[in-house]
């Protein structure tokens, strides 16, 4: 089995400038819980990965929605770009017109303006890097990887499940199927599945000492192969919350149909 290429990294004038400006001094709660041994300065690989993860956490909060002719549009005009220049990122909406209609004073009046530019234009700078950062991981991606969709790139980027990247698409939530159990003894039950996962299968029951619903089981829900908790970038997954939700709606509908 071959080893891993170690990783060196020589910074350039940006990272130089924030390593020069970082914090230092570790926290008082991080020297506690480490013990009397823990060093008192933070690495500069421990600054390293926090940065790339303080980074990626703000792409998939402030990702954004666009519809798939969207993404397209900026995959072609981006085609081939793997080192996106950080002028290309604030004008990706200029190249992405130059690429469809001959550039922005090409444009018809704004009430007939392509829908790739017209999404594009609101966007904040940081998602103008999410969807960068997208593009790029399609184009430059290593060719002894396996390939990925769209969907899929976007599902990296946004930790959105890549059923629901798209604006347009159904919410997380509702991609999950409910059915009563018939009552037994042990109350109100449900069945709940999930539409693009095959496999998984979670009971959810009526529990009178919490006067709520309560998962009965989650040993599906920890095989399933899709990434079923993406929905929040925090790692507090609110996939509880969208079982529940979708009891709850079968729950209304069913009052509805018998009010009929």
């Amino acid at each position: 089995m071959s080893k891993k290429k170690a990783l060196s990294i020589y910074p350039g004038p940006p990272l130089k400038e924030w390593m020069a400006n970082r914090p230092t001094h570790r926290s008082m709660a991080s020297l506690m819980q480490h013990g009397r041994d823990a060093s008192p300065t933070i690495s500069d690989t421990v600054a390293v990965n926090r940065l790339a993860e303080r980074y990626q956490l703000a792409l998939a909060q402030d990702f954004p929605l666009l519809h798939e002719a969207t993404w397209i549009a900026a995959a072609n005009a981006l085609n081939g770009y793997t080192e996106t220049s950080m002028r290309d990122v604030l004008t990706l909406d200029a190249l992405v017109a130059d690429d469809l209609c001959g550039g922005l004073e090409e444009l018809p009046d704004t009430a007939s303006v392509p829908e790739p530019i017209a999404e594009l234009q609101p966007c904040s700078v940081t998602q103008r890097l999410a969807i960068v950062e997208v593009i790029e991981r399609i184009w430059g991606r290593d060719r002894e990887q396996p390939s990925v969709s769209l969907r899929e790139a976007i599902s990296l980027v946004s930790r959105r499940p890549p059923w629901s990247v798209y604006r347009g698409d159904p919410g997380p939530e509702n991609f999950w199927q409910v059915e009563r159990i018939p009552s037994s003894a042990q109350g109100e039950r449900f069945r709940v599945t999930h539409t693009e996962c095959e496999g998984v299968q979670v009971r959810i029951m009526w529990d009178e000492r919490l006067q709520g619903y309560r998962i009965e089981d989650t040993e599906t829900l920890d095989r399933a192969d899709f990434p079923l908790s993406f929905r929040d970038p925090d790692e507090g997954s609110r996939i509880t919350d969208d079982l529940f939700d979708a009891v709850n709606r079968f729950l209304r509908t069913q009052a509805q149909e018998s009010r009929l």
